[in-house]
């Protein structure tokens, strides 16, 4: 995932980036880079949501095998952990690796410099 401002494409991390009440807009909180303080946006990927959801998946495929105490739905349940592991890191890698962590708000992106 790139850590990259829109605006100046300096790399921000969780420290350096600023949160900062906007006086103009009735003390309203937004963040700001850095380097060039200009107001970014956090872009969420629909796909982090998924990665949130398998792990849950494997969790009640574990259950459900505790429960029915079979060999089979142990081995089952340990199939599903480990392909929502792999799913996890492929969807981390190729999914969200390109993407673009951050954004020009919608109400600033007509102003963009």
């Amino acid at each position: 995932m790139l850590w990259n401002c829109p605006y100046c494409n300096h790399p921000i991390t969780p420290k350096t980036l600023k949160s900062v009440k906007l006086e103009a807009e009735d003390g309203r909180r937004a963040m700001l880079c850095p380097a060039c303080d200009q107001e970014v946006e956090m872009d969420v990927h629909p796909a982090e949501y998924w990665q949130l959801a398998i792990p849950a998946v494997g969790l009640l495929f574990l259950w459900w095998a505790s429960k029915s105490g079979g060999d089979t739905a142990m081995v089952l349940a340990g199939g599903v952990v480990a392909a929502g592991l792999v799913t996890t890191m492929v969807v981390k890698k190729r999914v969200l690796g390109p993407w673009r962590r951050f954004r020009i708000p919608p109400s600033k992106a007509s102003r963009k410099p």
